[in-house]
């Protein structure tokens, strides 16, 4: 059973950089050939080859990320809201991608900003409960204060 779940997994993570390339070679302007460079080049890269080689979870990020950014300035209302459930889904993965939610700040789409935060803490919490409930963001916490302060910890400047 586990092996189906990795093979799954390990597909999914090999159609990605392929997504990637058809979303930017199909937004970028220019020729066919810059377009291809760029989409190319933008894919195979040391980054991108080491988070598929790593089988790292900042893939799903960054592919969520790029559709944010590619639906960002859409005149279609369904793109748009596809593009902040991309950027919500990307938050739950990782936290730093809220930096990216203040450009709906900056725009004065505060309604989009708050459909946004709350498609993120229901894809935050709602899975969590397979985990245990919302008792296990407690265990996380604790895991990080942990570490943060035991001997793994940065020095202090």
């Amino acid at each position: 059973m586990i092996n189906y779940i990795l093979a799954d997994y390990k597909r999914i993570l090999t159609r990605i950089p392929r997504m990637i390339f058809i979303i930017i070679y199909e937004t970028v302007k220019g020729g066919r050939r810059r377009r291809f460079l760029f989409a190319f080049f933008s894919v195979v890269n040391i980054p991108i080859l080491y988070m598929v080689e790593r089988g790292n979870m900042m893939l799903l990020c960054f592919f969520a990320l790029l559709i944010y950014f590619v639906t960002y300035n859409s005149k279609n209302k369904l793109y748009r809201e596809i593009g902040i459930i991309a950027l919500a889904f990307c938050f739950s993965l990782k936290l730093y991608p809220v930096i990216f939610g203040w450009l709906l700040l900056v725009d004065k789409r505060f309604l989009d900003g708050v459909r946004c935060f709350i498609y993120g803490m229901l894809m935050l919490f709602i899975p969590s409960f397979w985990f245990g409930g919302p008792a296990c963001f407690y265990q996380i916490y604790k895991n990080i204060t942990a570490f943060s302060t035991g001997k793994y910890s940065f020095p202090h400047v």
